[in-house]
């Protein structure tokens, strides 16, 4: 029911087959240590598989990759930009334990990489760290006769 093209890299190998009864279906599948040379491979075939029209979607299937690098990564992220700017998706598949620790790794990078803007309970802007907040509301009254 598919076409199959295989290709072989340094160390990973990635193939991609193509569902004859829905020629939009792609699954790519990823297996071994991917590092930078296999990321290149990656890139490239999932390049090809985005530029042969839109509407493509891509199933990765990641579950056999025992390595991922960070080209690797790039490479996947890439292709999902290209995919969804014509109008297709790029959906992941099993992704292994390495795949899985790499994509939180980079979660967290981002998000350390990214401003933070605090926002207290209520809505608010939480208070910069040159000034306290004033508080909203009745001021408690004060003294011990207050009541």
């Amino acid at each position: 029911m598919h076409e199959r093209r295989t290709g072989a890299s340094v160390d990973g190998s990635v193939s991609v087959q193509r569902h004859r009864a829905h020629q939009d279906l792609v699954l790519v599948q990823v297996r071994g240590d991917v590092g930078d040379a296999a990321a290149a491979d990656l890139g490239r075939r999932l390049t090809a598989v985005a530029a042969r029209g839109t509407d493509a979607q891509v199933v990765l299937d990641l579950a056999g990759v025992t390595a991922l690098s960070r080209a690797g990564l790039d490479a996947v992220l890439r292709a999902q930009k290209s995919l969804e700017a014509g109008g297709g998706s790029l959906e992941l598949l099993e992704p292994s334990a390495p795949v899985v620790l790499l994509l939180h790794d980079a979660a967290a990078a981002e998000d350390e990489a990214r401003p933070q803007r605090r926002v207290t309970a209520a809505g608010a802007p939480a208070p910069s760290a040159t000034g306290a907040a004033r508080p909203r509301g009745p001021r408690p009254a004060a003294g011990p006769c207050a009541g």
